[in-house]
């Protein structure tokens, strides 16, 4: 699962002009908050989660894009 996540933000990053992918995670879901960790994405926690899921969702990880373009 990290593999297809690190390969769908390639493929975003490289086709788009979109600066940074997020995802917010239900907290209970610690399985996914792993695969996105793995993935290289880093908690964001300045980003402002919707708030009537603030129990449910953890704060946002983000993938930006010029990590993306350091790691070439």
């Amino acid at each position: 699962m990290t593999k297809a996540v690190k390969q769908v933000c390639e493929y975003v990053f490289e086709k788009s002009d979109i600066p940074r992918i997020y995802a917010e995670p239900f907290v209970y879901n610690t399985a996914s908050c792993r695969v996105l960790e793995k993935a290289g994405c880093v908690l964001n926690p300045s980003e402002e989660t919707f708030e009537d899921l603030r129990p449910y969702i953890r704060e946002a990880y983000e993938y930006a894009k010029e990590k993306f373009a350091k790691r070439k």
